[in-house]
């Protein structure tokens, strides 16, 4: 049975991939705005939104149309970056995941990854119906990050953006759907 330790080195893969992506978009001069921490969503104006479809795990979420959307594949994860020209951003990694179990829990989580430090564990609802983890991650190096896990016909889901800017994660996740 594959263990949950292995989102832990997708986790650490996605990262240090997200790590080298920032260096290589700060060399291009894009900088993260001071104020990044306010209201992202609200900032952007709820009329100038887009949709993201996603064909091969069948989701979709609204974004700020400012945002980009990329979608990369790394070593056992797809991942999802939507970001804009200030260096607000949220990945979504999404691995396979396939133990029988429907919710998440920190319990579960702390089996495999021990290490990983869970504040302000919040249980929330995806779409209605898909149960999932919220919690910051006061995180080393790249900072504190919020996040938001789950699972979800056989994949493991795993949004992260910074602690400082949760109304892009709060966004995503409310607009969420599930075909």
């Amino acid at each position: 049975m594959r263990r949950l330790w292995i989102s832990g080195a997708v986790l650490l893969s996605c990262i240090l991939g997200v790590g080298s992506g920032w260096f290589l978009w700060q060399s291009e001069g894009n900088t993260r705005a001071p104020s990044a921490g306010s209201d992202v969503l609200q900032d952007e104006g709820v009329a100038e939104m887009s949709r993201y479809e996603n064909g091969k795990y069948g989701f979709s979420f609204s974004h700020p149309a400012s945002y980009t959307v990329t979608e990369m594949k790394d070593t056992g994860a797809d991942i999802v970056l939507i970001r804009d020209a200030f260096g607000n951003a949220l990945q979504v990694a999404i691995s396979p995941f396939d133990e029988p179990i429907a919710t998440l829990t920190p319990e579960r989580v702390r089996r495999d990854l021990p290490e990983l430090v869970m504040k302000d564990v919040q249980e929330i609802v995806i779409d209605g119906m898909t149960p999932a983890l919220s919690f910051i991650d006061p995180g080393k190096g790249l900072g504190a990050t919020r996040e938001a896990w789950f699972v979800s016909a056989g994949s493991l889901y795993q949004l992260s953006t910074y602690a400082d800017s949760p109304s892009l994660l709060d966004g995503v996740l409310s607009s969420w759907q599930f075909k």
